[in-house]
């Protein structure tokens, strides 16, 4: 079963157990999926499409959240969370640091990078290894911290 069927049934599933909250989150990515395909004249969504889908839906909750917390409104605040948290379970795995460290190493191993003039080339050779289960920010830093070793 793929991503997208896994959603519409567990959309079901919240929708005939009255789960509001989950039928909500799960109602607007379907509609963001309904939405990509209309942009692409009814072309069907592969699988790298439906988590760039989601990975966009939980990037603006994440936004979102931090923007409640700023204005002190904890129970939207909350709600942001727990919509992030149901986004990700359709998501693959997220790399540890120490997972996303020890590629670097390798990486910058393989390339022969010295220096942080060479950031660019490793994570050029990098990010299409991480493609989908390392953050971008978080894999930066840990080069850029290895490299400044």
């Amino acid at each position: 079963m793929n991503i997208r069927e896994q959603i519409e049934k567990d959309f079901v599933k919240a929708y005939l157990s009255k789960d509001k909250d989950k039928v909500a989150v799960l109602g607007m990515l379907k509609s963001a999926f309904s939405n990509a395909e209309i942009a692409r004249k009814r072309e069907a969504l592969g699988k790298e499409d439906v988590e760039n889908i989601i990975k966009r839906e939980v990037k603006q909750r994440k936004e979102g959240l931090l923007e409640w917390e700023k204005a002190g409104r904890k129970e939207e605040a909350d709600n942001e969370r727990e919509a992030i948290k149901i986004l990700e379970k359709y998501l693959p795995a997220m790399l540890s640091e120490e997972e996303i460290e020890a590629e670097a190493r390798k990486t910058i191993t393989e390339l022969k990078a010295a220096s942080l003039q060479d950031m660019g080339k490793v994570m050029g050779g990098l990010m299409p290894k991480l493609k989908g289960r390392a953050d971008g920010k978080l894999t930066r830093k840990i080069v850029e911290k290895l490299l400044r070793d």
